[in-house]
């Protein structure tokens, strides 16, 4: 059965994404993304200067509604991404508790049957023809051809030392090492690009999972925050 495509403005999206618009308004939010800050600062002002009337008036209200829209445009296409990662996510998330995996128990010598979600680092898993993979993971003893089929998504693999910092110039949270581990996945937006990012070990080495749609601007984007680090994608 072919599976109906998403579709790019669906209504409980856009009405989430339309309120998130608004939230992003907080100047603490807005810190995160220093080129709009910057413009919400200059909406405050031109806003200001309307109340003080004067001859130029009328050009003041057109640069204050330009700013306005600007910002609340960029807001809206930032939480339509984070939306629609999200709705991915438990997509994902939902076909990942209904695939079952084969975990190898004493020395491989037995096989449990267990869902993919109760999986935890260091399990080992047989894989037979046909079946699904059901975790993130390393081949560790065989040889095989994988199909990939998960729905439209390029998967992206940063690693070193300049990793961290690459991502922190577009991503919307912390990726100290503090705030963010080998246990934590976020759906979130890299340079307005809808992503689910999770961090793979303390190389620091991480994967992002865009759209396959996007992943010609998400590769554009890497490579020239990239280049500060001297680092050729």
């Amino acid at each position: 059965m072919a599976k109906k495509a998403r579709a790019i403005w669906e209504w409980k999206i856009v009405r989430r994404a339309l309120w998130d618009a608004l939230l992003k308004l907080n100047p603490k939010k807005m810190m995160g993304n220093p080129v709009m800050f910057v413009v919400e600062i200059g909406s405050v002002i031109t806003t200001a200067l309307l109340f003080k009337g004067g001859a130029d008036f009328k050009f003041n209200l057109q640069i204050t509604l330009w700013l306005w829209f600007t910002v609340l445009f960029a807001n809206f296409a930032e939480a339509m991404a984070e939306g629609r990662g999200k709705a991915q996510a438990d997509t994902l998330r939902k076909a990942r508790s209904e695939t079952t995996a084969n975990r190898l128990l004493d020395g491989g010598t037995r096989v449990e049957k267990v869902p993919s979600s109760k999986l935890r680092t260091g399990d080992i898993v047989a894989v037979s023809a046909t079946e699904f993979i059901p975790s993130d993971g390393e081949i560790i003893e065989g040889v095989a051809s994988i199909s990939d089929n998960s729905d439209g998504y390029a998967v992206f693999e940063i690693a070193g030392p300049g990793a961290r910092g690459t991502l922190m110039k577009g991503v919307a949270i912390d990726l100290h090492r503090d705030a963010f581990g080998m246990a934590d996945v976020a759906v979130t937006a890299i340079a307005h690009i809808g992503t689910i990012l999770w961090m793979v070990d303390e190389q620091p080495r991480y994967r992002v999972a865009v759209f396959r749609s996007y992943a010609g601007s998400f590769w554009h984007w890497l490579s020239t925050s990239a280049a500060e680090f001297g680092i050729e994608v």
